[in-house]
């Protein structure tokens, strides 16, 4: 019980004294729900809302805006990827590219630096923004 509540209370403090290592800024989202795709613009006042934060601490990385979970990096080329330990999804964010750092995605006239993918069972969301940090 004493290790239980001691794994808690360090989950709770791990935000407090984490670096931000990317914060991310979305401009769309794309759910797809079986054979149905729906693709939405955000609000200028949502966006914040639904902000995508990476925190570091030490060597562990952690999804801030998502329960804590925690992530491992890759980096290949001018992408990095923060994966999900559990496999629920993952951020990759586009290192260089153009003078703000944009990723090309097919059919988007958006300039999107990062993408964030959910796994949500056989179903997905993913939000495409701007890199804020």
């Amino acid at each position: 019980m004493k290790i239980l509540t001691l794994t808690a209370c360090l989950i709770i403090v791990i935000p407090s004294w984490a670096e931000e290592v990317f914060v991310g800024i979305p401009l769309a989202k794309t759910e797809l729900s079986g054979e149905q795709l729906q693709r939405t613009q955000i609000d200028k006042n949502d966006q914040l809302e639904f902000k995508v934060i990476i925190v570091k601490e030490g060597d562990r990385f952690f999804w801030k805006t998502r329960e804590m979970k925690e992530l491992t990096r890759h980096q290949r080329g001018r992408f990095v990827t923060y994966q999900a330990v559990d496999g629920t999804g993952y951020v990759r964010v586009g290192l260089s590219g153009g003078a703000t750092g944009e990723l090309n995605v097919p059919g988007s006239s958006l300039d999107v630096g990062y993408l964030e993918h959910l796994k949500l069972g056989l179903n997905t969301i993913t939000y495409q923004g701007r890199v804020s940090k």
